[in-house]
C-alpha cells in the first residue's frame, strides 16, 4: 500500500495501520525495538485520518510508539506523542502523567514487586 503513494480510502488507510501495528509489535517481541519503532513511526508521519475507526487505530498506534520511546528513555519524545493520544481520548492521561512524573516507571515497578 506505502508504494502505490499514501492511500485514502478508510480501508485502505485502516490496513496501512493494523500492519504496521502488527509488525511493530512482531518485531518487539522478538527484541528487534528499534525495527519494531521504526513501524510505529510510519503511522506516526501520516496525517491523522478523518474517518472514525482509523482515527482510532491510529492513535493506538501513537500509544504503541510513545511504550516504545518511553521503553527507550526517549521519554520527552514519548510525552510529545502521549499529549496527541490524550487529547483523543482522555482516557490514557494516567499514562502521560506516569511519564512526566516518573524518572524511571521500570525501577519504580521493580521496586513496589521487591516490597510485596
Amino acid at each position: 500500500l506505502s508504494l502505490a503513494g499514501l492511500p485514502t480510502d478508510p480501508e485502505e488507510v485502516d490496513f496501512l495501520i493494523l500492519s504496521s501495528q502488527w509488525a511493530g509489535i512482531a518485531c518487539e517481541r522478538q527484541g528487534k525495538k528499534d525495527e519494531g519503532r521504526v513501524h510505529f513511526e510510519r503511522v506516526a508521519n501520516m496525517d491523522e485520518p478523518e474517518d472514525p475507526t482509523s482515527k482510532g487505530y491510529y492513535f493506538d498506534a501513537l500509544l504503541l510508539l510513545a511504550s516504545t520511546l518511553y521503553d527507550a528513555g526517549q521519554k520527552a519524545e514519548a510525552a510529545k506523542y502521549l499529549r496527541l493520544v490524550v487529547a483523543y481520548n482522555p482516557g490514557y492521561k494516567k499514562f502521560l502523567e506516569q511519564c512526566e512524573q516518573h524518572e524511571d516507571l521500570a525501577s519504580d515497578l521493580a521496586r513496589s514487586r521487591r516490597e510485596l
